[in-house]
């Protein structure tokens, strides 16, 4: 996983040579971030398809979903709503909460890949800063997480730690809204 995940943070560093990481472009699209976010999801599914069957009685034969992966990370993760990573090198701290509204059923970054997975044509812009972001925090996590050391281990993300919603407004995260639905 970490050699996969290197990879993909390498390539998102290379497109911040054209957009500027800053909050207000976490909507700007391209094709090349679409790439990065079925990048993202493929790794996402596998490492978890991986770390579900490991720790259940489900059939080998059985596909796995979100579903199961949502259940596996509720499971397994202690508060894994309030998981954030902070971002390096940024003039203002900036945090990113993958998971806030995973009990609520929802992991926005991972709807936007599937509609791009299915219908990169017509949902093409949805493969954007933010989404990619939020996939690769979502990675970064899982790998930390999994791998107990909670430490970075890549270019973009800082440490890990827990950002209960009530702090939120004395954190600056980088924002959801014009991900999903533009």
């Amino acid at each position: 996983m970490k050699r996969r995940y290197s990879s993909i943070e390498d390539r998102f560093i290379e497109t911040l040579r054209y957009v500027e990481f800053h909050p207000t472009n976490s909507g700007v699209f391209s094709y090349e971030y679409a790439s990065l976010l079925r990048d993202i999801g493929s790794v996402f599914s596998s490492i978890l398809d991986t770390f579900v069957r490991e720790t259940s009685e489900i059939d080998e034969r059985k596909i796995l979903d979100i579903r199961h992966y949502r259940e596996f990370i509720i499971k397994e993760i202690d508060a894994v709503h309030d998981l954030g990573t902070g971002l390096k090198n940024t003039p203002k701290t900036l945090v990113v909460v993958p998971f806030k509204d995973i009990r609520e059923g929802k992991l926005s970054w991972w709807d936007a890949y599937n509609s791009v997975k299915h219908s990169d044509i017509q949902d093409y812009t949805l493969g954007n800063l933010g989404n990619v972001l939020y996939g690769l925090a979502s990675l970064a996590i899982l790998y930390r997480v999994m791998d107990h050391t909670g430490k970075p281990s890549g270019k973009i993300f800082g440490d890990i730690g827990y950002f209960p919603v009530e702090y939120y407004e004395n954190i600056y995260q980088f924002p959801l809204e014009p991900m999903y639905g533009t």
